[in-house]
């Protein structure tokens, strides 16, 4: 890989797959072994070769680091190549994995999933807020310690990842009533969180497969994920 900046040196592992030319990569390695560099070098390689004007998807499943990389992003791939310009680094579209679930079902959800268009979404403070407006009211008033909403929150949302961790087995019977309050709340108030997403998202790219084939085809070529390990099952189908 031409590289413009001496100080960034790649072994000849990671040159190999930020410059391989097959249609799927999988780069493997322990903490602090240069993943993410060498996923950014490979967007620089793809913008450098390629004068397609089709984006390149660049992709985590961490909604917070998604703004940091993008922030960062054209300078990174500036330092990596003299071949690619701010300009064409800035095409290069930095996403969480629930914005891309979230762009999907701003396009089609509400024809495929029987969806009111005017849904919102939840931040996690307002699923917090939520829940803890049920915890103050009718007959759970000071029965679970306001502490405990992030944990229930976070319970539910391995639950619906369908992760290992979600075993309901030892969960308080009060946790699994309020989470079931909660879903009903939403759907009272038109609503989705942050979680619901991806699972909304596969739901919707199942019941329309014409359009998903068109979209596929135009986004799974220059699909780059990071933190790929990190990604829950139903983010993974997605």
């Amino acid at each position: 890989m031409a590289n413009a900046n001496e100080s960034i040196i790649f072994d000849q592992t990671q040159s190999d797959a930020a410059t391989a030319r097959e249609r799927h990569v999988l780069v493997m390695g322990g903490p602090g072994t240069g993943k993410s560099l060498v996923l950014h070098a490979r967007a620089a390689s793809m913008l450098g070769a390629d004068t397609s004007p089709a984006p390149i998807y660049y992709l985590t499943p961490n909604l917070p680091r998604s703004g940091d990389i993008k922030a960062a992003f054209p300078e990174e791939l500036g330092r990596l190549t003299s071949r690619v310009s701010r300009e064409a680094a800035q095409t290069v579209r930095v996403l969480a994995v629930p914005s891309l679930a979230h762009g999907w079902l701003l396009n089609f959800g509400p024809s495929t999933l029987g969806m009111s268009g005017d849904y919102t979404v939840w931040s996690p403070r307002q699923s917090e807020e939520a829940v803890r407006e049920l915890l103050r009211t009718g007959t759970y008033r000071n029965r679970i310690p306001d502490e405990d909403v992030p944990d229930i929150l976070r319970w539910h949302s391995l639950r619906r990842s369908r992760l290992p961790e979600a075993d309901i087995e030892g969960i308080p019977a009060l946790w699994r009533e309020i989470v079931d309050l909660y879903e009903k709340e939403k759907r009272r108030r038109n609503v989705l969180d942050e979680e619901d997403l991806a699972p909304f998202a596969v739901r919707s790219m199942e019941g329309r497969p014409d359009v998903l084939r068109d979209w596929r085809s135009r986004v799974a070529p220059r699909l780059l994920v990071d933190d790929f390990q990190n990604l829950t099952p139903v983010e993974y189908r997605l």
